[in-house]
């Protein structure tokens, strides 16, 4: 019974698909890869396409080196300004891959500068974002507890005057985040793409 109600369900989501018209084959991987149907197909392939424009230098949308899907990163290190949480306090400023790498406990590693160390503080590996609508909070510290807030902050880092100073200031990266001009009505389109990368296998009890 199992198997004929999962089959009902795909043929559902795979007929929904072709009478709405051709998806691209990012959206069709997350529609048939995770039967996601609660979504409204102009608004997703709205936030893709603003994905694709804005996010996916970051978020790579390319398939996996063995050919399976995309994680949505390109596996960089980056500092997006993120400010210190201050649910956090007590902690000492969180420097990143420089930080890391700086560490006493990894004394053992050829010894590349002072210099070297400083060029990555601040950086922090870019994530995927496969199932990202469902692992708040967001930011390498928690910072913010909704993914929407999370993405107006990096399309206004620069602009807005509502965001705290960067817990780390230097190699902040300035130039794909922090002034993309995105509006509120683009930035629920993206959040609504970015949602049928969830597996909605995870809801189930």
């Amino acid at each position: 019974m199992r198997i004929i109600l999962l089959v009902l369900v795909f043929s559902l989501s795979l007929a929904t698909m072709i009478l709405a018209g051709p998806l691209s084959n990012i959206e069709q991987l997350g529609k048939i890869m995770y039967q996601d149907l609660d979504f409204s197909f102009n608004r997703t392939q709205s936030g893709e396409a603003l994905f694709t424009t804005h996010c996916s230098k970051c978020h790579a949308v390319s398939a996996y080196p063995d050919g399976g899907p995309p994680l949505f990163t390109s596996y960089a290190y980056e500092n997006i300004g993120l400010p210190a949480n201050p649910l956090l306090s007590g902690n000492p400023v969180d420097y990143g891959l420089g930080g890391f790498l700086e560490a006493d406990f990894n004394s053992d590693l050829p010894l590349i500068g002072d210099a070297m160390y400083a060029a990555h503080y601040g950086k922090f590996k870019i994530p995927t974002l496969r199932n990202i609508a469902l692992t708040p909070p967001y930011g390498h510290n928690g910072y913010f507890p909704e993914l929407r807030e999370m993405i107006r902050f990096l399309n206004s880092r620069d602009v807005s005057p509502e965001w705290p100073a960067p817990e780390v200031w230097t190699n902040l990266n300035t130039i794909d985040v922090g002034d993309m001009g995105l509006t509120d009505a683009q930035i629920d389109d993206i959040v609504q793409f970015l949602h049928t990368l969830s597996d909605r296998r995870l809801n189930r009890p």
